[in-house]
C-alpha cells in the first residue's frame, strides 16, 4: 500500500486493509486510523456496545495525533519519511508505535468477508470460505446480501464473532460450534447450594468446568430430566476443594468433571438465518440477536453454556419441532419473539424448550404457536414471562377436539421458579406444573371454546406452589384443576401434590359443567392444604374437594358466584371457611357451603343458600365451629332438626338432643305456637349437653 493509496481510504475509506506499511509517517497512520474509526461507527450499523469501545478509540488516537502535530511538532505534510519538523530523521518513537499498531489489530477484527475472504452473495455456497475465515479467530463483517449455505460449518475451540448489515443466510446448512474438553474426572456427590466441588481434577484458577451428575431431589425421583450439567469457573483451590464463580442449585449424584480445554465466545448479531440453523455447546460467553425463518427442525440450539445473552425472532418456522433450545445452561437472559412456530402436524412441537436451566430468566412473547408456547423440564431458580395468543393453533385449523390435546406452557420438575404468564385465546390447556417445588406464578389466562382439562393444572406431587392474582377466564371443565396424586415415578404413594395458595383469584368459567377450583384424583387420603386468600369465582361449582382423600381445603375473605352448583363442596376432612360471601344460593338446591369432615369449622359465612352439614361432620358437629354465618340454615344431613342462623342469634325448634355442646352456648328456643323464641343456655358440656331457659320468651 502506497502513500496514494491511503489518502484515498483516509478521504474515502475502503474495506479494512489487511496490513500497514510501516513506512509511512505515524501522523497520517494515525489520522487514517481517526477516520477508518468513524467509518466503522457510522456505517457499518454495529451496536451499542460496539460503538461506545470505538468511540473511546477515537478519543484516544485524537489525542496522540494532536500530540504529534502540537507537541513533538511532527509534520503532517511531510514525505512520509518520519523526519521531525525542521530537523534530522530520529527514531519512529516506540510509545505512538505501539498504539498504533493495538489499534489497527483491533479494527482490523472487523473484516468484511468481501474482500479479505472472497465470500460472495451471489448464490454459490459460501460453506467452506467461512469454515476458513471462522478458524482465523477473528471478527467476521458481512456487507448486504444474501449468502448461501447448504453445509455444516464446524468449527471448535475458536471465537466466533459475525456482524451483518442487511444480511441473510439462506439455505440447508448450519452451524455448529463447540470446545474440546478433558477427560472425565470423578467429584463427590453435590448438595443443591454448594458453590464448591470435592474432586482430584487437575485443574486452575481460571478455568472452566463441565460438571455433570444425575438429578437428586428430597421430594421425587425425576423421571422427565434425569441428568444435567453446569458450567462454572474455578477460583481457588485447597486440595481437593474446588471453590466455583457460581452455586450449583441442583443435588447431583453420579459426578463427574471436565475442563473446558478451550473456551470460547459467540458474538453474532443482525443476521437472518433462513433455513440455516446453529447449534453452540460448552461456550462461556454467548451473545445471539438474530432472526430465524424458513426450514430447519431446530432453529437455534445452546447446550452447556452459560453467560448468555440471547435475542431470538422466529417467524414461520413451519417445518420446526422446536424453535430455541436450551439445555443445561445457567446464567442467560433470553428473550424470545415467535410468530407462526411449529411443524404443521400432530407431532407436538414447541416454541421454546428447555432443561437443567438455572439462574437465568426467559421472556417470550409468541402467536399462533402450532402446539405448545414454552415447555421446560429440570429447572432451578429461573424467572419465566411468556405472553401469548393463539397457542394450539394446529388443533383450530383442523377442528380437533380431543380431550387433553395441549399444554401451551409446561414446566416439570423444576424448583423455585416465578411465572408470569399473560396467555390469550388458549386452544386447551393453558399452563400446567408436574412435580414442581416452590413456584410462584402469576397467570392471566383465556381460554377457547372447546378447551379441555383445566387453564391452571397442578399436579405430580407439586408442593409449596403460590398461584397469586390468576385471572382466568375459561372454557375448561375446570379452572384451577389440582391434582393431589403422587410423582409419576413415587411408587410408594408418599409424595403427594400439596401446600398450593391461590390468593386473590379472578375467576370466571364459562363451562355448562364447568368448576372454578378443584381438588382431585388421589388414591389415598392426602392433607392436600390448597388454600384459596381472597378473590373472586364464578363457575357453575365454584370450588370442590372432589373426594373423601382430599383434607386442608381453605378458603378465606372470598365472594363466590354460583351459576347453578354448590358454592363451596368439600368431601374430605379439615374445611376451614371464614367470611365468606356466596351469590346466587337457595334453599333447596344451591348450597352456600357443604361441610363433610368431623374437623371443619365454617364461619361467616353469608348467603341465601345454607350451610350443610354432612354425617361425618355432623356426629362430631360443635356449634363452635360454625359460628356467625348469615343464611337460612345450617342444615344437618338427613335430619329434620336444624339451626336458622338468618338473625343474629342463631335459632332451633327444639332443645338439642344429639350433638356436642359446650357450656355457655346460647341459643334461641322458636316458640312454636305464639311466635318470637326464648333464650336457652347450655349449662353443662356434652352430647347434647345440659340446657336451661335463661331470658322469656319475646315476640
Amino acid at each position: 500500500m502506497n502513500k496514494n493509496d491511503l489518502l484515498q481510504l483516509y478521504t474515502n475509506p475502503q474495506p479494512i486493509p489487511s496490513q500497514f506499511n510501516e513506512g509511512f509517517s505515524q501522523y497520517e497512520t494515525v489520522k487514517y486510523l481517526i477516520g477508518l474509526t468513524n467509518n466503522l461507527i457510522t456505517n457499518q450499523n454495529l451496536g451499542a456496545d460496539e460503538i461506545a469501545d470505538l468511540e473511546g478509540k477515537k478519543v484516544s488516537l485524537e489525542y496522540y495525533l494532536n500530540d504529534l502535530a502540537n507537541n513533538r511538532k511532527l509534520s503532517p505534510t511531510g514525505d512520509f519519511s518520519g523526519k521531525w519538523h525542521g530537523h534530522e530523521m530520529v527514531e519512529t518513537d516506540p510509545g505512538i508505535q505501539i498504539i498504533v499498531n493495538d489499534h489497527t489489530n483491533e479494527l482490523l477484527d472487523y473484516r468484511n468477508v468481501k474482500t479479505i475472504y472472497d465470500i460472495k452473495s451471489d448464490g454459490s455456497d459460501i460453506t467452506t470460505k467461512l469454515i476458513s475465515a471462522l478458524n482465523d479467530n477473528k471478527s467476521l463483517y458481512f456487507p448486504d446480501g444474501e449468502y448461501t449455505i447448504n453445509g455444516v460449518v464446524t468449527i471448535t475451540n475458536k471465537d466466533i464473532i459475525m456482524y451483518g448489515n442487511n444480511v441473510t443466510f439462506k439455505g440447508t446448512g448450519g452451524f455448529t460450534f463447540d470446545s474440546d474438553i478433558s477427560v472425565s474426572t470423578f467429584v463427590n456427590d453435590i448438595v443443591d447450594g454448594s458453590s464448591s466441588i470435592n474432586s482430584l481434577i487437575d485443574c486452575n484458577v481460571g478455568d472452566m468446568l463441565l460438571i455433570n451428575g444425575s438429578i437428586s431431589h428430597s421430594l421425587y425421583t425425576p423421571n422427565r430430566y434425569l441428568t444435567t450439567s453446569v458450567l462454572a469457573k474455578v477460583i481457588d483451590i485447597a486440595g481437593n476443594m474446588i471453590r466455583l464463580d457460581r452455586k450449583i442449585n441442583f443435588s447431583l449424584s453420579n459426578v463427574t468433571a471436565n475442563i473446558i480445554l478451550n473456551p470460547y465466545k459467540v458474538d453474532i448479531k443482525n443476521i437472518i438465518f433462513d433455513g440455516v440453523s446453529m447449534n453452540v455447546s460448552k461456550s462461556n460467553n454467548v451473545n445471539i440477536d438474530n432472526k430465524f425463518i424458513g426450514n430447519t427442525d431446530i432453529s437455534l440450539s445452546i447446550n452447556q453454556c452459560s453467560n448468555i445473552k440471547v435475542n431470538f425472532k422466529g417467524i414461520n418456522l413451519k417445518n420446526a419441532t422446536q424453535g430455541i433450545v436450551l439445555n443445561d445452561c445457567n446464567s442467560f437472559d433470553v428473550n424470545v419473539i415467535g410468530v407462526n412456530i411449529g411443524k404443521q402436524d400432530s407431532s407436538g412441537t414447541k416454541a421454546v424448550r428447555c432443561n437443567g436451566l438455572s439462574n437465568g430468566k426467559i421472556n417470550a412473547i409468541l402467536s399462533d404457536s402450532w402446539h405448545n408456547d414454552v415447555v421446560i423440564y429440570g429447572a432451578r431458580n429461573v424467572n419465566v414471562d411468556v405472553i401469548s395468543n393463539g397457542s394450539g393453533r394446529y388443533f383450530r385449523d383442523n377442528n380437533i377436539i380431543t380431550p387433553n390435546r395441549n399444554e401451551s406452557v409446561q414446566f416439570s420438575e423444576c424448583d423455585n421458579l416465578e411465572i408470569h404468564c399473560n396467555m390469550d385465546n388458549v386452544d386447551d390447556q393453558g399452563l400446567e406444573l408436574l412435580a414442581c417445588y416452590k413456584c410462584k406464578v402469576y397467570p392471566k389466562i383465556n381460554t377457547l371454546v372447546n378447551s379441555t382439562e383445566g387453564a391452571i393444572v397442578v399436579k405430580g406431587g407439586s408442593q409449596d406452589i403460590s398461584i397469586v392474582n390468576p385471572f382466568i377466564r375459561a372454557n375448561n371443565p375446570y379452572s384451577i384443576k389440582v391434582e393431589c396424586t403422587n410423582n409419576l415415578s413415587d411408587s410408594a404413594n408418599t409424595t403427594r401434590t400439596n401446600d398450593i395458595k391461590i390468593i386473590n383469584p379472578n375467576i370466571v368459567n364459562f363451562n355448562a359443567s364447568g368448576y372454578g377450583i378443584i381438588l382431585r384424583d388421589s388414591p389415598i387420603t392426602v392433607n392436600a392444604n390448597v388454600k384459596i386468600l381472597g378473590g373472586y369465582i364464578k363457575a357453575m361449582y365454584p370450588i370442590m374437594g372432589n373426594d373423601i382423600n382430599h383434607n386442608g381445603l381453605t378458603v378465606l375473605n372470598s365472594l363466590i358466584e354460583s351459576n347453578g352448583g354448590h358454592g363451596i363442596n368439600s368431601i374430605g376432612d379439615y374445611l376451614l371457611v371464614s367470611n365468606v360471601i356466596v351469590l346466587n344460593g337457595n334453599v333447596t338446591t344451591v348450597r352456600a357451603v357443604i361441610s363433610s369432615g368431623a374437623n371443619d369449622k365454617v364461619n361467616k359465612v353469608t348467603s341465601d343458600g345454607v350451610v350443610y352439614v354432612r354425617a361425618n361432620a355432623r356426629d362430631n358437629f360443635n356449634i363452635k365451629n360454625y359460628m356467625d354465618n348469615r343464611v337460612p340454615y345450617i342444615w344437618f344431613d338427613t335430619k329434620s332438626w336444624h339451626i336458622y342462623c338468618d338473625k343474629l342469634q342463631y335459632r332451633v325448634n327444639s332443645i338439642p338432643v344429639e350433638y356436642i355442646w359446650t357450656r355457655d352456648t346460647k341459643l334461641g328456643l322458636i316458640n312454636a305456637t305464639g311466635g318470637g323464641f326464648a333464650e336457652i343456655i347450655c349449662i353443662e358440656d356434652g352430647t347434647p349437653g345440659v340446657w336451661k331457659t335463661c331470658n322469656p320468651i319475646s315476640v
